[in-house]
């Protein structure tokens, strides 16, 4: 009897000022060290809310979009933003030695905790991207 193995999910390298959404919140996650150890490809999840019909749903850790999620990360993490003369984009620094930039306040602080903590490229999982691009 042959011995069935779950597949791996595949993984690619991305600059970590190119991602968002959700591949942008795994990546603060594994930041964190947030992440699953038996499912590390999967976004962790930080409660549960009940639901239109009455259940349970888990809530999805989100960082670069959800506020009262991303802002006390900032604040332990130091993350300071401010916008550009423009008004066009918005900066995240960590007491100047990591700056990374984004449309929104979020994403530009969720960008600069992945770079102070994973560098300028990191290793996300594909379906992740893929999410972004729908």
């Amino acid at each position: 009897m042959a011995t069935i193995r779950p597949r791996k999910p595949a993984y690619v390298t991305a600059r970590t000022h190119d991602i968002g959404g959700r591949a942008l919140d795994w990546a603060v996650a594994a930041a964190r060290k947030l992440l699953d150890p038996l499912a590390p490809h999967t976004l962790p999840t930080v409660g549960h809310a009940f639901g239109q019909a009455g259940n349970l749903v888990p809530i999805v850790f989100a960082p670069s979009s959800c506020y009262a999620q991303g802002g006390p990360i900032m604040d332990e993490e130091g993350i300071e933003t401010f916008r550009n003369k423009e008004r066009t984009r918005w900066y995240g620094v960590d007491f100047g030695r990591h700056r990374a930039y984004g449309p929104d306040r979020l994403t530009a602080a969720c960008r600069c905790i992945v770079l102070k903590h994973l560098g300028e490229r990191v290793r996300v999982p594909v379906a992740l991207l893929e999410d972004a691009k729908r």
